[in-house]
């Protein structure tokens, strides 16, 4: 089925008291403006009036973009161009809020719910196993049932293109607020890494089924920051199990690294190929609390030559060579969960989870979302306060050790006093 029976069709109401010699009216997406039957945009389309689409309440979200790009079928048919009021999924499209390789995100407005939800739609029609794929990791996603991981409504076909209706999240990436805000506080980057870590012991242990078989957990392999939303609400979800797969077995995920994945948080099993299993998503959670303890990618190359070449060999910026102090238990935390053997690192979400809840802890950190919720709505005043709490930290320290030192004197005086006194 082509789709074509979601979109509202305007037919010429006298069409069935013409004569069967007339010409039959065109059938026209009243949204697009494009004939159905022949591809070709009409002047002639009429718009109705739909239910109003409600104002954009985030600020932050970026406009509608590539209006004038039409998306082209494998087989050269012409897609209508998607825009504001384009009928898409159970709703009316809003703006769009996300690109990438294979995929656009549109923001949609439900007008039955009187809600938004998100649509993650294919570029263009790509092979058959892309597309299976991309079902996949919607019946994938489905399958958890968790609080931090992204919900999934639906799945469907516009134009014979398939995409996938989830729930919309009122927030940013953490690439967002990475490239924006550069490094996060400690216990900012404290409180997302153990939601995350919790996130992994749930997927990689919880049983489901699919394609009529039973498995036991899954490995995400291509956990980054671009795949992490943080809600205004402090939520952490992660998104984009497009290339996950049962820790037993794989399936629609022999692609090519090139296209899928990115390679900055690959771990070096991963990239060469190796049989990977649930500690590569634990060095990728290394990558990606490194990164925002940092600012900077774990490896930072431009070229794919000088990127393979670090990687193959696990070399990277020591945390300890920063000209900044980082938080010694995060920074240890990190380390481990980048070591080149994998039977170094932490041997599962849930030991990481306690690694860095014990971390938070001594952080102060009680409620992480309460954290996060407080970065997300100022990050500047988040980090200022940080310095401010570690400048104190520096002076007590300091004044720790003036009063040792004195004491020490004191000490050795008396001591002197003692020996050599009269």
């Amino acid at each position: 089925m082509s789709g074509l029976q979601s979109l509202d069709i305007s037919i010429d109401p006298v069409a069935n008291k013409r004569s069967s010699t007339q010409k039959k009216p065109q059938s026209i997406d009243p949204f697009s403006g494009l004939d159905i039957e022949t591809g070709v945009h009409s002047k002639a389309a009429v718009r109705p009036n739909p239910k109003p689409l409600p104002p954009s309440s985030v600020d932050s979200l970026e406009p509608l973009r590539d209006v004038t790009t039409p998306i082209v079928s494998e087989t050269g048919g012409v897609v209508p161009i998607i825009q504001q009021g384009t009928r898409l999924g159970s709703g009316r499209v809003v703006d769009m809020i996300g690109q990438g390789g294979m995929t656009r995100v549109y923001r949609i407005w439900n007008e039955e719910l009187e809600m938004y939800r998100a649509v993650k739609l294919v570029n263009q029609v790509f092979s058959g196993d892309t597309s299976e794929r991309f079902r996949t990791e919607a019946k994938i996603c489905a399958k958890f049932d968790h609080p931090n991981i992204i919900h999934i409504y639906n799945v469907g076909s516009w134009y014979d293109i398939p995409y996938i209706e989830m729930e919309y999240i009122e927030g940013q990436t953490l690439d967002y607020y990475i490239k924006k805000f550069g490094r996060l506080p400690a216990i900012a980057a404290g409180a997302i890494a153990m939601i995350l870590a919790k996130s992994l012991e749930h997927i990689h242990s919880a049983p489901f089924q699919i394609y009529g078989k039973e498995y036991k957990g899954i490995i995400h392999r291509d956990l980054k920051p671009s795949n992490i939303m943080i809600a205004n609400d402090g939520t952490v979800k992660l998104m984009d199990f497009g290339i996950a797969r049962p820790v037993e077995t794989g399936f629609h995920t022999q692609v090519n690294l090139n296209v899928v994945g990115t390679i900055q948080y690959f771990s070096p099993e991963q990239l060469d190929n190796n049989n990977v299993d649930h500690s590569t998503d634990i060095y990728a959670l290394g990558a990606i609390l490194y990164e925002m303890l940092t600012g900077t990618k774990t490896f930072p190359y431009t070229t794919l030559t000088s990127l393979v070449k670090m990687k193959t060999i696990n070399s990277y910026k020591d945390l300890n060579t920063f000209d900044f102090a980082i938080q010694s238990e995060l920074k240890s935390i990190a380390s481990m969960c980048l070591r080149m053997n994998r039977e170094e690192r932490y041997r599962s979400g849930g030991a990481l989870y306690y690694a860095l809840e014990s971390a938070c802890e001594n952080l102060g950190i009680d409620i992480p979302t309460d954290i996060i919720r407080s970065y997300a709505a100022d990050p500047h005043r988040m980090e200022a306060e940080e310095q401010l709490l570690l400048q104190e930290q520096q002076r007590a320290v300091h004044e720790e050790e003036i009063e040792e030192k004195a004491s020490i004197g004191s000490r050795f005086a008396k001591k002197l006093s003692q020996l050599f006194g009269n």
